[in-house]
């Protein structure tokens, strides 16, 4: 008696195996570098010459920011000390020579038209300071 052909095909199906792995890679390349959060660039240090043999690494100095806050009237503190308008430019052109990297962070009064602090901005931004931030003071209190 002849041998039966085998009529059953013993081939794996690779077809859902194909489907799934595609959906692993998209899963890897586009769902989850969407989940992470953004990533922060690490603070600039100014590097120091090198230090004598034996001398302990002084720790890295912070320079404070330099407050200017704008008052609901529009009146002008830099660090906390009025200044007239008319004497803004020269005070602050005097204090960017002084410490030309120094971070400025301008305090906005929240019932101020935003064109006034715009302004105030427009002036350190001549004056040469380059790393100005905005905050506004807190909401007043509902009576």
């Amino acid at each position: 008696m002849p041998p039966r052909p085998n009529l059953l095909t013993r081939e794996i199906n690779l077809g859902p195996l194909v489907d799934l792995g595609l959906v692993l890679l998209i899963l890897l390349v586009v769902v989850i570098p969407m989940l992470r959060p953004p990533a922060v660039p690490a603070p600039q240090v100014a590097r120091r010459s090198a230090a004598p043999a034996g001398a302990a690494a002084a720790p890295a100095v912070r320079v404070p920011h330099l407050a200017v806050t704008i008052g609901a009237d529009g009146s002008v503190f830099v660090e906390q000390r009025r200044v007239a308008r008319r004497e803004l430019t020269g005070r602050l052109a005097a204090l960017h020579a002084a410490g030309p990297n120094r971070p400025v962070l301008v305090k906005g009064n929240r019932r101020l038209r935003y064109r006034e602090v715009r302004a105030l901005m427009a002036d350190l931004y001549r004056a040469g300071f380059q790393r100005i931030a905005l905050t506004w003071d807190a909401p007043p209190a509902a009576s």
